[in-house]
């Protein structure tokens, strides 16, 4: 093993340049400052593999010239680098706590953890104008004091199998990510926090801008923001699919999710038990000629302070609503408002609450019957009037529900098909 401390250099401890294929391995960078990378400055065609190794309370110094990226390490110019089961912890940067790549680079990074990072953007990584591969990742506790305390993202990344758990940013407060032909699968975002209190801006897990991009099979619970989105603020036109909104919180609009200015498909999906003070505890959607679609989602229990629940649009606004079950015990299912004229519901196919007589056709007003609302269960019980209920044409139709279950014959309303 091999400890690099307290050394100043271009790259900290470590100035790797020029096609490199060096295997670095089990080895503890600690306390190191660098103007390019406090620990380690990757550049231009290198291929460098790290390995089980320790960036700790690393930092460049951009007074004496730095670029400020990279805490822990800089990745720039065309480099591709793999790093595999390290540890990045309490470093400091302007751009990239732990970690950043920039500058058409590509980074694969699995099972690392990203810990008590703190940057402008980035709290725990950074990366612009480059792309990463994420597998198997955990990013906690880290801080930014711009946007995206876990991950500040611009480019192409594929994150898989990570956790992202009681990071801070006031935008972004686990990730704020250019989903522009991302995806995102499998994870969980847990305890993160947003703290900006000014208007349109927050996303306790998650601040979405860019066209594309997919949001799959993930978990967004007890996330918080002071502002807009307790789960999710969205300002592109993600597909949501396969995931569940519980019991995130925020201070004024959009428990769950809220789209400004973008347009969201949601999928297979459950919204349940997020709390506003404001507008549309489930989801809150707004923004001049957008359209949303929600087809096979379910909805409970959500609450707002004024009376707002399950899914609040604005004026010229248009929501589309197929083979979903919106149904809240508190004071209604939907709401529309706006100071121009009320949002377009085109609803096909669905259980709401209280009834629904405006745009479409084939829905009901019934208790779902789900199995347990109390913790959050909301298969159907047997005997469900939303079972068999649904059609198989509705605008992005899945063929397997959130837990990959066939759907078969005539499907169900909601986002689990009846066993």
């Amino acid at each position: 093993m091999y400890i690099f401390q307290q050394c100043y250099s271009i790259g900290g401890a470590l100035d790797i340049e020029d096609h490199d294929k060096s295997k670095i391995t089990n080895c503890i960078f600690s306390n190191n400052t660098g103007e390019l990378g406090g620990a380690a400055f990757v550049y231009y065609y290198s291929i460098t593999t790290f390995t089980s190794c320790t960036f700790h309370t690393n930092h460049t110094d951009s007074a004496s010239g730095g670029y400020g990226y990279g805490g822990g390490v800089l990745v720039y110019t065309l480099s591709s680098p793999t790093f595999t089961s390290c540890m990045f912890s309490n470093n400091s940067d302007a751009n990239g706590g732990g970690l950043a790549l920039f500058g058409q680079s590509t980074g694969k990074i699995v099972s690392c953890t990203f810990e008590n990072n703190t940057a402008e953007q980035g709290g725990g990584m950074y990366i612009e104008d480059s792309s990463a591969t994420l597998t198997n990742c955990t990013f906690g506790s880290n801080h930014a004091i711009s946007i995206g305390g876990g991950i500040a993202a611009m480019g192409k990344q594929t994150i898989t199998n990570c956790t992202f758990l009681d990071n801070i940013a006031p935008q972004g407060g686990g990730i704020s990510i250019d989903l522009s032909n991302c995806t995102v699968s499998n994870s969980a975002f847990i305890g993160n926090m947003a703290t900006s209190n000014y208007a349109a801006e927050g996303g306790g897990a998650m601040l979405i801008d860019g066209t594309g991009g997919t949001i799959t099979g993930r978990l967004f619970y007890e996330n918080t923001a002071v502002q807009d989105g307790g789960g999710i603020l969205n300002h592109g036109s993600p597909i949501i699919k396969n995931c569940i909104l519980d019991s995130n919180t925020v201070g004024m609009n959009g428990g769950g999710l809220e789209s400004l200015g973008g347009s969201a498909t949601l999928v297979n999906s459950v919204i349940e038990f997020n709390r506003v003070q404001n507008e549309g505890a489930g989801l809150r959607l707004s923004g001049s000629n957008t359209q949303t679609h929600i087809t096979n989602c379910s909805f409970y229990g959500n609450y707002s302070s004024s009376s707002i629940d399950g899914i609040y649009a604005d004026a010229s606004t248009s929501v589309f609503i197929n083979n979903s079950i919106v149904y809240d015990s508190n004071d209604g299912a939907i709401f529309e408002l706006g100071s121009d004229g009320a949002a377009i519901f085109t609803i096909n196919y669905s259980d709401i609450y209280g009834g629904w007589s405006g745009l479409g056709a084939h829905n009901i007003s019934a208790d779902p019957l789900y199995t347990d609302v109390s913790t959050g269960d909301l298969t159907l019980k047997l005997g469900s009037p939303c079972i068999n209920t649904a059609s198989k044409t509705a605008p992005s139709y899945q063929s397997r529900d959130i837990v990959g279950t066939s759907r078969v014959g005539n499907p169900e309303m909601g986002a689990y098909e009846h066993l």
